[in-house]
């Protein structure tokens, strides 16, 4: 929780700056909402990567393999890389670049969780022919 409220407390700080910058420089302040997102993903990753001992754990006890256990987190992690990056280029006015992240980011999700669908359907068919 408490890297939360720090995170949270540096965004509206940034924020603050960035609302400020913008009258005066505006370039300015579109570099600074690049590093403070930048900074408070980094953040973030490092709390994740703190967890992600737990989730694997809690996978293996479901009996998740490693390649869907991996499988899972790529997909998580490119929903949030693409949010992420498409957030930035809407914060700078590129809302035609960020759709194309978003559409990026949609297709690696289909195609990462394509095997996902051939292991269900396998199971499917396996289940009714008992």
């Amino acid at each position: 929780m408490e890297q939360l409220i720090r995170i949270s407390a540096a965004g509206v700080a940034a924020a603050i700056l960035i609302m400020l910058l913008r009258g005066l420089k505006s370039e300015l302040a579109a570099a600074l909402t690049v590093c403070a997102s930048v900074l408070m993903l980094g953040a973030v990753a490092a709390t994740v990567a703190d967890a992600s001992g737990a989730v694997a754990d809690l996978f293996s006890k479901a009996g998740l393999g490693s390649e869907q256990t991996a499988g899972l987190l790529k997909i998580i992690g490119a929903a949030y890389t693409a949010e992420f990056a498409s957030s930035i280029c809407r914060d700078m006015g590129e809302t035609s670049v960020a759709s194309k992240i978003e559409l990026a980011g949609r297709i690696y999700i289909v195609l990462t969780a394509v095997p996902w669908a051939v292991t269900l359907v396998s199971a499917v068919k396996e289940l009714g022919m008992q």
